[in-house]
């Protein structure tokens, strides 16, 4: 008996080991919100996790780790773990210890991340004392690539008396660190605080006097400091002051790689009136200036967003007071990113309707709104979403992270958005699902995956009453996982799998093969994730960088109206052509809006870049047949945008689809209006339109030619119409929908799919 029982352990602890080996978390990026990937599930809690990338397609993250400690207000190590651009770990299970190799505890609390270079990063980390009323200290250790700590001893960054704390840092352009924080000369409740600074080097050499340098050491309280780094070296800091009253103000200096502070001693007042500023964020404006963004309480309880840019001689750019961003209420800091061209996009939590939103406004370099007086919603979900955190895209937008409550108020869970440089939401309206586990999920921190996607990082309590850390990748396309592409035509696999990105079999063009397999085929969403289309080239032919893209030059002459183009732009390019020959490229649409030209952006013989119709002359141009487009293109000529006959074909990135509005100057036709939805699962509506009274009869034919069914055969009068087509019993596939009405014929084409 006692050896059976053996056995059974053994055979136990084998499936445990199994099923622990096979876990996603253990492989590659999970595609599963309701699991994704633990960084660490230690004993005790593990929580204020971060996130960098460190340049080479890994993501190092760190948290604060208290398995070792009973003391959860004062104790805690710091650990980090490494994961690569495929989601699988890289370092011990559970992470390794960066603050002091042995374990134990050392009472480390609010880890930061920086990324230094050649695949290193830089830890920064508060220690506590003893007790509340010992000074806190601050300190920095690099680590490889490879997990290990590359300086001998931990970096003190302040060789001060006082306590230290509410870290700020920012990388410097060579590899090394900028550290600001508060300071107190004295007992941390009691003293009046200041603010310091300190630069390290990636050689952990300290650059700013032992001491650190003094940003700020005015009468009463400077608190809450926020630090940028430019690519010229030069710092600046930003804090909230209460010198003159407890109100505060914004006041900000700027500091050189040396350590000199350039502006007025104890700093230059950025915004100062009979309110209080709060919530100060500076960012680099990428032209050796800064841009400041904070908070104002009124007396009216109004907390409206202001804005500063300040050039690199140190004059104010938007105006003497800043410029208004949000009027609304403001209930936490924002958070502010560059645009990449002088500017700003700033995201906050905005109280104007009934629940707490994501808002976001992107401010051009001259202090102009570019997203509309109001700025645009990030997400509107029911529910509070709080806990923002943002990071550029790469491209002009940004990708926000936040804690969202739409699901149950008292349990949070991580959603996601990415909003492109002209204001529109790239993913799923409201946001992606990030996680959806049970439990509670909040605080995330996200970095780049250097491919216009991010890696999110978050504190978990999904088991028990302990904290985890977990960790999601999202592509640029906002699907969990891992990018892939199988038939390299640059759309991922999961959105080539239909709208819902659920049919592995989806056959956007009807040629009864796999769109995901073919690399002449490419179905996505277009750029505003409105619609979902279908492009398509010959089989002996291949599409790569196939993308929807943002409205080029919008503000050049003959550029069409906003909210002209439904469909939006593609960007393809199609090789394998022989040089100089001629091909056709079908693009197939989703038949909401009707289409009557195609025009595009890009050069044509002996001219500039600039807006054309696309008109078929006979060899080039576009052919519109209700919702299926035929592209004539040859190669070297009017409609690919390197106008050199070398085999390939380069779309311009801009072709515009001008849909029928009901201002549109034209004579209404016997057309289908809509199918909704296409593709249809259960059922689908067709609305059509005649202009005169008729007998309209509708068919349904497969793709063989076989009529299936006849939807409608009766007299009508003039104008819309509607009739229902129960489709729950069809075969997934292509069908095509043909109107017979007065001598005219009109055919669409409809997909089934489960």
């Amino acid at each position: 008996m006692r050896r059976n029982c053996i056995l059974l352990k053994i055979l136990m602890s084998c499936l445990v080991l199994f099923l622990v080996q096979t876990r996603p978390s253990q492989g590659q990026w999970s595609d599963d919100p309701t699991e994704n990937n633990c960084v660490t599930n230690a004993p005790g809690d593990q929580k204020n996790s971060c996130i960098v990338y460190d340049g080479l397609g890994n993501v190092i993250i760190g948290w604060r780790d208290l398995q070792f400690t009973s003391n959860v207000m004062l104790g805690g190590e710091i650990y980090a773990q490494k994961f690569n651009a495929e989601g699988i770990i890289q370092w011990d299970t559970n992470g390794i210890p960066v603050n002091y190799p042995y374990g134990g505890d050392s009472h480390a609390d609010a880890p930061g991340l920086v990324k230094s270079n050649d695949g290193t990063v830089i830890a920064v980390w508060m220690r506590w004392g003893n007790s509340w009323y010992d000074p806190t200290k601050i300190f920095a250790q690099k680590i490889g690539g490879d997990g290990t700590r590359l300086w001998e001893n931990n970096i003190q960054l302040f060789g001060r008396s006082g306590g230290q704390g509410w870290v700020a840092l920012a990388p410097d352009p060579s590899g090394g660190v900028i550290v600001t924080c508060m300071y107190a000369d004295g007992k941390w409740n009691k003293t009046p605080k200041d603010i310091i600074a300190q630069r390290v080097s990636s050689s952990g050499e300290i650059m700013w006097l032992t001491e650190g340098i003094d940003i700020c050491t005015a009468d009463n309280d400077q608190l809450n400091p926020s630090v940028a780094c430019g690519a010229d070296g030069y710092t600046y800091v930003v804090w909230s002051d209460e010198r003159n009253d407890e109100d505060g103000d914004i006041y900000a200096q700027k500091i050189d790689s040396s350590g000199m502070v350039q502006w007025e001693s104890d700093g230059r007042v950025i915004s100062a009136n009979n309110h209080s500023q709060v919530y100060p964020v500076v960012i680099s404006d990428g032209k050796g200036g800064a841009i400041f963004v904070w908070v104002q309480t009124t007396g009216n309880s109004e907390r409206p967003l202001y804005a500063q840019r300040v050039d690199k001689g140190g004059s104010f750019v938007w105006g003497t007071d800043g410029i208004l961003i949000q009027a609304n209420t403001i209930l936490s800091p924002p958070a502010v990113v560059s645009d990449g061209i002088g500017g700003a996009i700033i995201a906050w939590p905005d109280i104007r309707g009934e629940d707490i939103d994501i808002y976001a406004q992107r401010i051009d370099s001259s202090g102009v709104k570019q997203w509309g007086d109001e700025g645009i919603a990030v997400t509107k979900a029911p529910g509070r979403q709080s806990d923002l955190a943002v990071i550029s895209d790469g491209e002009g937008g940004i990708i926000a992270a936040w804690s969202d409550f739409r699901s149950d108020p008292n349990y949070g869970d991580i959603y996601a958005q990415r909003i492109s440089g002209n204001g529109t939401a790239l993913w799923q309206k409201n946001g992606v699902a990030v996680s959806i586990a049970a439990g509670q999920q909040l605080y995330p921190s996200l970095a780049t995956d250097g491919e216009g996607g991010a890696m999110i990082v978050w504190d978990d309590i999904r088991v028990g009453t302990m904290s985890d850390v977990y960790a999601q990748h999202l592509t640029k396309d906002g699907y969990a996982g891992v990018f892939k592409d199988q038939d390299g035509d640059g759309i991922s696999d999961a959105e080539e799998q239909g709208p819902q990105g659920t049919d592995p079999a989806y056959d956007g063009n009807g040629d009864d093969t796999p769109d995901v397999q073919q690399n002449n085929v490419a179905s996505f969403y277009t750029y505003d994730r409105e619609h979902y289309v279908t492009l398509s080239v010959s089989d002996s032919l291949s599409l790569e960088n196939v993308k929807p893209v943002a409205t080029p030059d919008p503000q050049a002459p003959g550029a069409p109206p906003a909210g002209s183009a439904p469909y939006g732009f593609f960007s393809f390019t199609i090789t394998g052509l022989h040089s100089g020959s001629h091909t056709v490229a079908t693009l197939l649409l989703d038949g909401v809006f009707r289409v009557d030209h195609y025009y595009k952006y890009g050069p044509e013989s002996g001219q500039q870049d600039h807006w054309y119709d696309f008109s078929y002359d006979g060899e080039t141009g576009a052919e519109i047949n209700s919702d299926t487009i035929s592209l004539y293109l040859t190669d070297g000529k009017r409609g690919d945008h390197d106008l050199s006959a070398n085999g390939t074909i380069k779309d311009p990135g801009g072709p515009l689809l001008i849909a029928s509005f009901a201002g549109f100057q034209g004579k209404e036709k016997y057309s289908f209006k809509s199918i909704r939805p296409n593709p249809a699962v259960e059922s689908a509506r067709i609305t059509f339109f005649v202009p005169q009274p008729c007998n309209v009869r509708i068919d349904v034919y497969d793709i063989t030619g076989k009529k299936v069914i006849c939807l409608l055969d009766k007299p009508v009068s003039p104008g819309e119409h509607s009739v229902n087509w129960l489709t729950g019993d069809m075969t997934p596939e292509l069908y095509i929908l043909k109107m017979t009405a007065a001598h005219h014929s009109v055919v669409r084409k409809l997909i089934i799919s489960r």
